[in-house]
């Protein structure tokens, strides 16, 4: 009725069972580790670029405001907005644009499609992309 196992085979069973059952386990603990680093990986990704445009955007704001006071200083200008005259003002700043493009390490100052293209293609980059939109799942 009932068979008598062999010590060998008493022995290998059990040891073979939990070596599956160890690498079982080994690989569920790596799967959730890589979750866990995949997410910290997103999040410091995109705290950096929230970081870099945040201070790019900050560095045009200044350049900004130092061509808006020099476009307040001169006298062109001041002409223009006292007599009302739209071509004089027009011409000085696509002069002034035009000038501060070429003395400027930022060569599209002054080019709003240029800088809105790019930020929406940013923007549609990440909204595309399944991996960061779904950093909160994580768990």
């Amino acid at each position: 009725m009932f068979k008598v196992k062999s010590i060998s085979t008493k022995i290998h069973i059990p040891l073979m069972l939990s070596l599956v059952v160890s690498i079982l386990t080994i690989y569920m603990v790596s799967l959730s580790g890589q979750k866990d680093m995949e997410k910290n990986v997103y999040e410091s990704e995109a705290k950096a670029l929230t970081v870099f445009t945040e201070k790019s955007l900050l560095v045009k704001k200044t350049i900004s405001m130092t061509n808006v006071l020099s476009i307040a200083q001169n006298p062109d200008f001041i002409e223009a907005l006292k007599t009302g005259d739209k071509a004089l003002a027009l011409k000085t700043g696509q002069k002034l644009i035009a000038s501060y493009k070429n003395s400027s390490k930022f060569q599209n100052t002054g080019d709003k499609a240029l800088a809105l293209k790019t930020g929406q293609k940013l923007i549609a980059s990440y909204k595309n992309s399944s991996k960061f939109q779904n950093t909160s799942t994580y768990t």
